[in-house]
């Protein structure tokens, strides 16, 4: 063997080792992240895998099996949202990802994510799908019980609200009343003018201090959301700051439909009121819009205003409003959009999907 066909040699056996090591690599990886690659043949309807034996052997019990086969085992309720992503695609839109559960044979559910790519002819006909799936059963039972607590946390929140505006209706409210009274009392008596004005001016910073307890128990205690309705409750709530506002408040709630799932009525009635808050503190907006709608699916709130606006990116990291008021939406499975320009007012929409 010439000196050249050695070396050859030599390159190839590296190469090959080189290609081994990838691959065995790549093996452990899928094994650690528990996850699998696919190709689906659509013209024999042929889906065959490779990765995580323990996964493919614990969801499929073999590597090969048919795309119908697969399709039954997608859960009910992800069936039509998996085939509308990744069962039509097209020249245009080749390539996907979604979350979605899986059926094992036994009833037991688990949770998978997947990325495909489709490939097609020069024809434009389908040829092949492939893609890699994970089993992400645990990310997803994590971030549930992280939901969970969120939730829990927020009822307690809600809880120590109620406690604390009945502490200051039932029992500083009510002592404010009586010292209202007596001070009405001693004024009866009083026959000193420059002592009855001293007492005159103590009941009326009384009686200020008074209403802004009342106000205060009532921004604390939201509206007894189970009977009056998330609508109405979003009224009483405009109605009682436009007395005071210094801008034109008006409300289209009335439309909306009720959610059944009191958490969600609870974070958008707090969304809308931290919302108005801000304004009040920071927009001064001339006019402002709080606006509920939806239909049996989705739930939409909006509050706009026309006033000076901020850049949403450089708002303070540390500000409590913008921040309370996501997280609140993001436990309930909601979003919350902020669209502001300077000088152009802003606009909150915070949106729930119904269950």
């Amino acid at each position: 063997m010439s000196m050249k066909s050695a070396q050859v040699l030599a390159k190839s056996e590296e190469l090959l080792r080189s290609a081994s090591e990838t691959e065995e690599r790549l093996h452990v990886a899928m094994q650690i992240g528990r996850m699998y690659a696919f190709e689906w043949n659509p013209e024999s309807d042929t889906v065959q895998r490779s990765g995580d034996p323990e996964l493919i052997a614990s969801l499929w019990g073999t590597s090969q099996d048919t795309g119908d086969h697969f399709l039954s085992r997608v859960h009910p309720d992800d069936y039509d949202r998996f085939h509308q992503v990744a069962c039509n695609l097209t020249c245009a839109r080749p390539s996907y990802q979604i979350s979605y559960r899986f059926i094992h044979d036994n009833g037991s559910v688990v949770w998978l994510h997947e990325r495909g790519q489709a490939f097609y002819d020069a024809g434009g006909k389908l040829s092949r799908v492939v893609g890699l799936t994970a089993d992400i059963t645990k990310n997803m039972e994590a971030e549930e019980s992280l939901r969970l607590m969120g939730q829990r946390l927020l009822s307690a929140q809600e809880e120590e609200r109620q406690r604390l505006a009945r502490e200051l209706h039932d029992d500083i409210g009510q002592d404010m009343a009586v010292f209202i009274v007596r001070v009405q009392k001693a004024m009866s008596q009083c026959v000193d003018e420059e002592l009855l004005e001293q007492m005159r001016l103590l009941q009326t910073s009384a009686q200020q201090t008074s209403r802004k307890i009342s106000q205060l128990s009532h921004q604390l205690h939201a509206p007894e959301i189970d009977y009056i309705g998330l609508s109405t409750a979003l009224e009483m709530l405009c109605r009682d700051l436009s007395q005071t506002a210094p801008f034109e408040l008006t409300c289209s709630c009335k439309s909306a439909p009720a959610p059944a799932d009191r958490n969600i009525s609870i974070a958008l009635y707090r969304v809308a009121q931290e919302a108005l808050h801000n304004i009040v503190k920071h927009a001064a907006a001339p006019h402002v819009h709080v606006e509920l709608s939806g239909d049996d699916r989705t739930v939409v709130l909006r509050v706009s205003d026309d006033g000076r606006g901020f850049q949403p990116e450089a708002a303070r990291p540390s500000g409590l409003g913008l921040i309370s008021m996501r997280e609140r939406m993001k436990l309930v499975g909601g979003t919350l959009t902020v669209s502001s320009m300077p000088g152009h007012g802003s606009t909150i929409e915070a949106q729930v999907k119904l269950r």
